[in-house]
């Protein structure tokens, strides 16, 4: 692959300040590091963070206040390419923010300790929520100027290819790592430890990941920067995507089906803790279904999307994952194991992150690439924010309520999957707005670099 990719590098005139063998070794630490950093990120993510809620004594407006505090950081990321204008240099940027990142995790899985001193859980919940706000400020800010970094290192011929293959080595370290956090959650607490300590650990342990990832960082080649005259300025850094056209409706169709989903997204582990009577370990289990399926399907999605075109391939995902939470309401507790199936349908994770991913990098123009996925994506949290902020308003008002619907029972649970569902077939209006600039050509580049390696 990392061949492949470099017959494309030495085209650019980004990368012709680096050897070809810089390029493969970039190429091969992103890899890498995307191992090394999903170690990191579930342990404060998915089935962790709820468990860490859930033995605190939260309930699921913690859950979703939890997520939008962790996704409102996220925000401050539209004023990433103003300061990257300033510093010249993605690495040190990276190096700072994301080194920033790993100490914070250090401090959230000391957090616990205070219930030494009395504190009742649900009171930890507050500095936990800041802390995770002010990690995602920093993280955030620093994935805005990986991807710039990435789009020098990766040309857009083969690109689709490469986040392919990024997801399938992503998603291979959580089908392995979710089922054993899960497994080690489980056995802690039946071991008599606390259930707090055990995500305590967990949570250090992915700190530690987190800093080993930082050598990949400190080791990956900079392709020079596209550098203004002069700094560019926070306002001119916001209005420069909003004045596209296309990439307005970019933006629309990112922030609108990230908000339908985080409608119900972060509840799907507290639904089947509470509500299946799922253990840790078995939901840890329906995560591993979810990235071995997308582990398979990751480099077919990515080749797709250079030979299809990334739009189809997105559209196609989109419309699957809009159905996906109207397949839960039929899920009784006594049919737990149901879960497994519906879960299946997560093999459009990937086709969807890849998706998004790379239709913005070819909306967005070389010079300002920075400036346009920092305003994408900080739109995108604000969306994912606000959704299970609301979310859990809304559970809190309908509380333990139950509705009797013929054989099923209906929850708030099941009311956000529905609504988040209406949503999610709703954002797909703005898809149809988005014509993908030349994938014409770029299929004719494949298509001639696979003739000429075959």
């Amino acid at each position: 692959m990392t061949r492949r990719i470099q017959t494309y590098a030495s085209d650019s005139a980004d990368d012709r300040a680096l050897s070809p063998e810089q390029v493969r070794r970039g190429q091969r630490l992103l890899l890498v590091e995307t191992g090394l950093v999903r170690l990191m990120m579930a342990s404060l993510t998915g089935l962790c963070l709820t468990g860490l809620i859930i033995e605190l004594g939260g309930d699921a407006p913690h859950v979703g206040f939890m997520q939008s505090a962790m996704l409102l950081g996220g925000v401050f990321q539209v004023g990433t390419n103003s300061i990257l204008t300033r510093v010249h240099s993605r690495k040190r940027f990276c190096l700072v923010a994301l080194g920033t990142v790993r100490v914070l995790r250090l401090g959230i899985a000391a957090l616990p300790l205070v219930l030494w001193l009395g504190w009742p859980g649900t009171q930890v919940m507050y500095p936990l929520g800041a802390l995770l706000f002010i990690g995602a400020v920093f993280g955030m800010s620093a994935e805005v100027v990986r991807q710039s970094w990435i789009a020098d290192l990766v040309p857009v011929g083969v690109r689709g290819r490469f986040f392919g293959w990024r997801a399938f080595i992503g998603g291979f370290v959580l089908m392995i790592a979710v089922p054993a956090y899960g497994w080690f959650a489980d056995f802690w607490k039946a071991s008599g430890g606390e259930g707090v300590q055990a995500f305590q650990i967990l949570i250090a342990f992915g700190a530690g990941s987190g800093f080993a990832s930082l050598w990949c960082v400190w080791r990956m080649p900079e392709p020079p920067m596209h550098r203004a005259s002069r700094p560019t300025s926070l306002a001119r850094s916001v209005a420069m995507p909003l004045r596209h056209g296309q990439f307005r409706w970019f933006i629309a169709l990112h922030s609108s089906f990230s908000f339908a989903a985080g409608v119900c997204g972060g509840f799907f582990h507290y639904f089947m803790y509470t509500f299946l009577g799922m253990s840790y370990w078995l939901i840890s289990w329906t995560d591993f279904v979810t990235h071995l399926v997308g582990l398979a399907a990751a480099p077919s999605w990515g080749t797709l999307a250079d030979r299809w075109g990334t739009k189809r391939m997105l559209t196609m995902a989109l419309v699957a994952k809009a159905i996906f939470p109207f397949l839960w309401l039929a899920i009784l507790p006594q049919w737990w194991y149901l879960v497994f199936a519906v879960v299946a349908v997560r093999v459009f994770n990937t086709a969807q992150e890849i998706g998004f991913v790379n239709l913005g990098l070819d909306l967005a123009p070389e010079r300002d690439r920075a400036a346009y996925i920092s305003v994408y994506r900080s739109a995108n949290n604000l969306a994912r924010a606000i959704a299970p902020a609301l979310a859990g308003v809304l559970a809190a008002v309908i509380g333990n309520r139950v509705w009797q619907v013929g054989p099923l029972p209906v929850t708030a649970l099941h009311v956000l999957m529905v609504i988040s569902g209406v949503l999610r077939l709703g954002s797909l209006f703005w898809l149809r707005k988005i014509r993908e600039p030349d994938h014409a050509a770029l299929m004719e580049v494949a298509e001639d670099e696979d003739l000429h390696h075959d």
